[in-house]
């Protein structure tokens, strides 16, 4: 034969039950997102040496950063920013190359024909 406790009430305190409020955050005093910033600095060493691994690096970490970003606590410039750097790295190591070497190509002549 099974024995049977019989619970009186509910164990739980609902006296002490809080409703979870969400702090308040201040996107001016908050620490920049390093993938951010280290997408931002890659950018510019693309940009500036024509490299094309600090560029795809570049691009990695600014799709890191997007996607472990929270929700309100980021602020949409430095996304923008380092976004629109490293997708200049990427045409400047890719797109500048070819058309100078396009240009050699076309001969010495200056396009005059």
């Amino acid at each position: 034969m099974p024995i049977q406790l019989k619970v009186s009430g509910d164990p739980r305190r609902p006296a002490e039950i809080r409703k979870y409020q969400r702090p308040k955050v201040n996107l001016d005093e908050q620490p920049p997102d390093m993938f951010l910033l280290m997408a931002l600095a890659l950018g510019l060493v693309s940009l500036v040496f024509k490299a094309k691994m600090p560029a795809w690096g570049s691009l990695l970490l600014c799709l890191c950063a997007v996607a472990n970003g929270k929700a309100g606590h980021s602020d949409f410039k430095q996304y923008v920013s380092s976004l629109t750097f490293s997708i200049f790295g990427l045409v400047s190591s890719y797109i500048v190359p070819m058309r100078q070497r396009l240009a050699a190509a076309g001969g010495s002549d200056g396009g005059a024909s």
